[in-house]
């Protein structure tokens, strides 16, 4: 164990010690789609949440670093319906993000009464920047 303390201080004195992580700001322009024959709802939140992660971690849970709320939603049957919401959040070096979109009714987020929620596992910022996305949203019914 001293070793490798030495070693790495003997790097970080050198200047060859593993650079800082760098953050940068991202935008994620969101579109959550409900398809034409799902049933009609009014008066509903959708709820979108960013998530980071680190991919080289296998026990290690996401941690929610942004979200928005977009309210009074509305879906009648027989028209397909999308809700756009804008999410920005800083991104980390070596992380990865993934997206949650669920609309629950009454405007609140209550999780037992969700209506709609991701289909998928729904990645984002891959590329290191801003990022648009459309997702499908599958009924809780």
């Amino acid at each position: 164990m001293q070793r490798l303390l030495r070693i790495l201080l003997l790097l970080a004195a050198t200047g060859l010690a593993v650079p800082t992580a760098f953050a940068a700001d991202a935008t994620l322009n969101l579109d959550s789609n409900i398809p034409a024959g799902d049933a009609s709802f009014s008066d509903a939140v959708l709820w979108v949440r960013v998530w980071e992660y680190d991919p080289n971690l296998s026990d290690a849970g996401a941690k929610n670093v942004a979200d928005t709320e977009v309210e009074e939603c509305s879906h009648q049957m027989g028209a397909g319906s999308m809700f756009s919401a804008t999410v920005m959040t800083e991104l980390k070096d070596g992380m990865s993000y993934y997206v949650t979109s669920e609309i629950f009714p009454n405007g609140e987020k209550k999780r037992g009464d969700r209506l709609y929620f991701t289909d998928g596992f729904n990645t984002v910022f891959t590329d290191g920047g801003d990022d648009d996305q459309q997702i499908e949203l599958r009924s809780s019914k």
